[in-house]
């Protein structure tokens, strides 16, 4: 039978991996605070970016343009200090339209 620290010690280690889990941005994810960008995709380094340094969960999805029909990257926040966060501080983009 696990000891009492052992058991604290699980406990601990499930809740970081769920924290990790929720932090990391899903694919079609749609949360209140919005950021439409002018991109048509979303780079490797930009989605490992907000992985990092999103305190909450994110998602990204796509909307059409009725301009020029093509599909421009939504990204979206849970929580409105992560969508300040990285519009301020994402190293490196010109996402904003």
């Amino acid at each position: 039978m696990p000891s009492t620290t052992e058991t604290v010690a699980h406990s601990q280690m499930i809740e970081q991996l769920e924290l990790f889990r929720n932090r990391t941005g899903e694919y079609n994810k749609i949360y209140k605070y919005r950021w439409k960008t002018s991109m048509e995709g979303l780079r490797g380094g930009c989605k490992t970016w907000l992985d990092d340094n999103c305190e909450d969960a994110w998602g990204w999805h796509f909307e059409k343009s009725h301009k020029d029909n093509a599909s421009y990257l939504v990204i979206t926040f849970q929580e409105k200090y992560d969508l300040i966060n990285a519009k301020f501080m994402m190293p490196d983009l010109e996402l904003n339209r």
